[in-house]
């Protein structure tokens, strides 16, 4: 049997290794191209659409006992979110089964212990998350929960209010985070909403530090959270 070289084998091996890094260096960039076509297509789904959806799908699982822990919006390489728009969103409905109200003066905290669901809502041209509306398995839910009915103010609303409070006047190159979470000590459901440059204020050079803040609004009454 003829032994191979050394140098033939070293050789070998650091040719497979540059034919699988510049593979993967492919087929990130192609992953890279195919993310950016796909945010090109979105309209992206208003929340006002996401949550009659949520009400309807929530109430049915739940009834009476219907309360909510968070919700949020996605995000996707490319889809600057504005106007209350996102290519996903979720949220996490509860059902309680036994409350515990908090003894403390001035507090509304309200302990839950039921069941859990997340509902998520995902635009139809969407490739790399399934679309449509889905409902992930029910788990145990022990922790601080709202009533569904306490979120009266909208993630547009929030986003106004906030603008309102920053004076802040969109120059085009806006994109939002838009999550509602419950404050653990005073049970307040608050949207926390963040500006962001968008993709094309990035790529163009048009960032500001100014343009980058983030306001908590109540999500019960829209008044600014200090």
């Amino acid at each position: 049997m003829t032994a191979i070289k050394p140098t033939l084998f070293r050789g070998a091996v650091f040719t497979a290794i540059l034919f699988f890094v510049f593979s993967s260096i492919a087929g990130l960039a192609e992953a890279r191209r195919d993310k950016t076509e796909e945010t090109k297509n979105l309209k992206g789904i208003r929340f006002d659409e996401f949550w009659s959806k949520a009400t309807e799908e929530g109430k049915r699982w739940a009834g009476d006992r219907l309360y909510v822990r968070s919700i949020s919006s996605g995000s996707l390489r490319g889809f600057d979110r504005h106007d209350s728009l996102s290519p996903v969103w979720e949220a996490q409905l509860v059902k309680c089964s036994e409350i515990k109200e908090s003894t403390d003066p001035g507090k509304r905290i309200s302990f839950c212990k039921g069941k859990a669901i997340t509902l998520r809502m995902a635009e139809s041209s969407l490739t790399s998350i399934e679309p449509g509306l889905h409902i992930k398995r029910e788990s145990t839910f022990r922790g601080v929960a709202v009533p569904f009915d306490r979120i009266e103010i909208s993630a547009q609303a929030a986003e106004d209010a906030a603008k309102t409070h920053m004076r802040y006047h969109s120059g085009g190159y806006d994109n939002y985070t838009y999550d509602m979470k419950i404050n653990n000590l005073s049970n307040r459901p608050v949207w926390i909403i963040k500006k962001a440059c968008s993709a094309r204020g990035i790529s163009e050079m048009r960032c500001r530090s100014k343009e980058h803040w983030i306001v908590k609004i109540d999500a019960e009454t829209g008044e600014v959270v200090k």
